[in-house]
């Protein structure tokens, strides 16, 4: 199976990281194996806490098998601990993002 990795920057209510969200759900269904990766301010969409459209859509994403990952430090800057963000959202730091963009992944997207 392919592989994608899936690199979200922007806010949740920026509109742009839900359409990057609704991206990911569309290539799960078409049969790649999908990981995203917050970063930025994105890392709040790693936030249960959101009652956004984005909020729904990562839940959504998590339960189709879609893998998540945050930035840990870009978390942190923002006043929150990997502790708060859903379980399944995996912390990383940078070191981990590079090992997933060269070897873990057929393809990397940039949606910002």
């Amino acid at each position: 199976m392919k592989t994608i990795l899936m690199l979200i920057s922007s806010a949740p209510e920026s509109g742009h990281a839900a359409g990057a969200l609704q991206l990911a759900q569309w290539l799960k269904q078409e049969g790649y194996g999908v990981t995203v990766f917050l970063l930025q301010d994105a890392v709040l969409c790693a936030l249960p806490a959101q009652d956004t459209q984005t909020g729904d859509l990562v839940a959504k994403a998590m339960a189709e098998g879609i893998r998540f990952f945050c930035l840990d430090e870009d978390l942190a800057m923002r006043g929150f601990s990997t502790d708060e963000q859903w379980p399944q959202v995996h912390p990383a730091d940078y070191p981990s993002l590079v090992d997933l963009m060269t070897d873990g992944h057929d393809r990397v997207i940039g949606a910002f």
